[in-house]
């Protein structure tokens, strides 16, 4: 005698089945974020130590190549860490900047001769030359920010600044008040560097090139003793990575027991599911409105051959 289940009954007996399958990927899901928590909290800390670390290093680096522009401009490192502030403020790059007073210093040296168009310049424009670096460069931006905007500013720039004298405008414009200005300010934020400083940054860099030469004997002394937990982290960060396709898991176990639940309909009726409606379930539920294997709507019910 044929059977009749309801919709509900199955779709019940279903969601039975299903949400065993799901309490158990939450609790698969809450085991990874849990080590991914960890993980966070572990980089967040490494990250905090070597954003630290970084800093230091590129304020030595800094007064390290200060150093060494200072010595070839024939200023002093004060003089050079406040022109640098001030171009800063200008919006000028620093790989410009260091390029601009390049360009001015081979100026300097070439208008020693008073026969080249840099010494008729910086005459015409009213620069001592004789005035040490420093001051000369004050004198030539008071000069330039006099000069009417246009071809002339441009033709100035590049002839003493060189290539990146176009780049440089922005920070001669305000003549030498705003270079003193911003000499002032970095002064008053204890952005200055000091000679001191300058040169023990130069040292600390030589030391470390002195270190490279045995670099590879160095490495492994320091590598030695962090090789172990590095291995374990890098093993439980795998074990992350892995976990990390849990969802797909998850989907692949609903799908698995959904055909376990087909399985079970048969043992806990005893009937056997019209060929089409079991096709169906297999196919996600699909049913065909097919006469033969009933219409799945509503409250309506489908019949299933004994």
């Amino acid at each position: 005698m044929p059977v009749n289940v309801t919709e509900q009954q199955i779709v019940l007996t279903a969601i039975d089945r299903v949400s065993a399958v799901f309490a158990g990927v939450e609790r698969s899901i809450g085991s990874v974020t849990s080590e991914f928590g960890k993980l966070a909290a572990i980089g967040g800390a490494a990250g905090a130590i070597g954003g630290f670390v970084g800093l230091i290093k590129n304020a030595i680096d800094l007064g390290d190549a200060t150093l060494k522009m200072s010595e070839k401009l024939g200023m002093s490192v004060e003089q050079v860490s406040k022109l640098q502030f001030a171009f800063h403020l200008a919006n000028v790059d620093a790989d410009k900047f260091k390029a601009g007073m390049k360009g001015f210093e081979v100026s300097l040296i070439a208008a020693n001769d008073t026969t080249t168009k840099s010494s008729r310049l910086f005459r015409a424009l009213g620069v001592d030359i004789a005035a040490g670096p420093a001051e000369a460069f004050r004198q030539f931006a008071e000069a330039f920010s006099k000069l009417p905007e246009g071809q002339l500013r441009a033709a100035v720039a590049t002839e003493i600044l060189k290539k990146a004298g176009l780049d440089m405008i922005p920070g001669l414009v305000g003549g030498a008040k705003a270079l003193d200005d911003a000499g002032v300010a970095a002064q008053k934020l204890g952005i200055v560097m000091s000679t001191d400083f300058a040169k023990q940054a130069d040292e600390f860099n030589q030391k470390l090139k002195q270190l490279e030469t045995g670099s590879t004997r160095l490495g492994i002394a320091l590598a030695n003793p962090l090789l172990s937990p590095l291995i374990a982290l890098a093993d439980r960060m795998g074990q992350a990575s892995q976990k990390g396709n849990i969802w797909a898991q998850a989907f692949q176990e609903i799908n698995n027991n959904v055909a376990v639940l087909i399985t079970s309909l048969h043992e806990l009726l005893g009937i056997k599911l019209n060929p089409q409606l079991e096709a169906a379930f297999e196919h996600g539920f699909q049913i065909p409105k097919d006469p033969t294997s009933g219409k799945i709507k509503g409250s309506q019910t489908c019949r299933v051959d004994p």
